[in-house]
């Protein structure tokens, strides 16, 4: 089943909840991966691997075979084959009570290239 039919066919339980965005080359190859798809829309597909959720790029998702259907939109167990170079993406939970004792300040953290760039300018001038 091709993921544009699989997303047409079964509705999305949860809301968009999209990570960030990262850019890969021409995949090479194809990789099998065994899960529960929690959310499939054309923008996003969501599944669950031994407990832990990632996102996946529908453009990475070359097919899906269904192993165990179900009813009454519960969690499906899955083959997902996907590119081999598909960038997964994980959101990590995080406590209300860490962030509060935190500070809801956040400091913006550099790509490390960037972050050199600036050292290299900071010395210069």
């Amino acid at each position: 089943m091709k993921y544009d039919e699989f997303v047409a066919s079964h509705p999305n339980p949860e809301p968009a909840a999209r990570a960030s965005e990262q850019a890969v080359e021409t995949p090479a190859g194809e990789v099998v991966l065994a899960g529960a798809i929690l959310s499939a829309t054309r923008e996003s597909c969501c599944i669950d691997i031994n407990g832990a959720q990632y996102e996946i790029d529908p453009h990475d998702v070359i097919d899906i075979a269904v192993l165990s259907p179900t009813a009454g939109g519960k969690p499906e167990v899955v083959l997902v084959k996907a590119n081999r170079d598909a960038v997964l993406r994980r959101h990590i939970p995080v406590h209300a009570a860490l962030v509060a004792a935190t500070g809801t300040w956040l400091n913006v953290v550099p790509v490390a290239a960037e972050a050199a760039e600036a050292a290299e300018a900071a010395k210069a001038a």
